[in-house]
């Protein structure tokens, strides 16, 4: 029985630890999901119209466009919901002192 009691301590301790260890706001992972869509829809639009009027023989210059294009939509995505995500757990962890 006491060995028991002792587990279950054990499992209670992890637990409050693993708790504390996840400070990341559900917002923030909200938030990523909705700049991802919206970086994802104006990289297909942008695309899609271009390539209605584009002939199939593309240039150099235009699958350059097109590579800095979705490069520079990555990394505006990427630092976008990084900036969300540390404000969104800031902000919880204020919360959470108060």
């Amino acid at each position: 029985m006491n060995k028991q009691i002792e587990d279950i301590k054990a499992i209670r301790e992890m637990m409050e630890r693993s708790s504390k260890f996840l400070s990341l706001s559900g917002l923030s992972g909200i938030s990523a999901g909705i700049i991802a869509i919206a970086g994802a829809a104006f990289v297909y639009f942008h695309i899609l119209q271009e390539s209605s009027t584009a002939n199939f023989n593309a240039t150099h210059e235009a699958m350059f466009r097109e590579i800095t294009l979705l490069i520079t939509d990555a990394v505006a995505v990427l630092l976008f919901s990084i900036c969300f995500g540390i404000y969104f757990s800031w902000r919880k962890s204020v919360k959470k002192r108060t």
